[in-house]
């Protein structure tokens, strides 16, 4: 089993998963009303628009991404969660809302329910203003060993028409585009969590 705490492993599906959240809500919209502009014009088409095929793809492998978690009670963002908090010590609310791209007042919710399941804790006091650690526990470290294969497994793309190479050179490309909106502070972490099983 490839090791939970290297983040660079992640899956091709929690990648796209992360690139689908840049076109939730507003921009999600504004991508739709393109898109129809686009497909009026008749030299136009869909099939040329990169964000729009992005977004078919990432709805299509996010939803198998949470089909297969689903069965351990886990979806993409808790498994998102837990990676990043496997690596470190310890992190802020904060800090692992911009990890997962989703907004800091939905992690909250989202800790809450991990930490009554025992795969979380919070090591400050709870209050406004104040710097609130978050843990992983030997619970959750249990809890992503046992999902780690089954997103690692996502990567097999055959039966979406892609070989172990391409498979493996998408999940380059993403992390090429993840990793230039994080250095530019462009990722957009509007997404609300109650509503990522939607994907």
């Amino acid at each position: 089993m490839a090791h939970p705490s290297k983040k660079k492993q992640f899956s091709v599906s929690y990648a796209v998963c992360l690139l689908l959240e840049l076109r939730k809500a507003e921009r999600f919209e504004r991508c739709e009303r393109e898109v129809a502009q686009v497909a009026a014009d008749e030299d136009g088409g869909l099939d040329d628009i990169l964000t729009w095929n992005a977004v078919r793809v990432a709805r299509f492998l996010g939803g198998r991404m949470a089909a297969r978690l689903a069965g351990h009670g886990l979806n993409p963002i808790h498994f998102g969660v837990l990676a990043y908090l496997a690596e470190q010590e310890e992190m802020t609310t904060a800090d692992i809302a911009r990890s997962v791209l989703v907004t800091p007042q939905s992690m909250s919710p989202l800790l809450d329910g991990l930490e009554q399941r025992g795969m979380v804790r919070r090591t400050g006091v709870r209050a406004r203003g104040q710097r609130n650690p978050v843990q992983i526990t030997a619970v959750g470290r249990e809890a992503l060993a046992t999902v780690w294969d089954i997103a690692q497994a996502t990567n097999d793309l055959t039966d979406a028409g892609l070989t172990a190479d391409e498979s493996t050179q998408l999940n380059r490309l993403l992390r090429q585009v993840l990793g230039a909106t994080n250095d530019t502070g462009q990722l957009d972490t509007r997404f609300d969590a109650s509503a990522q099983m939607g994907l």
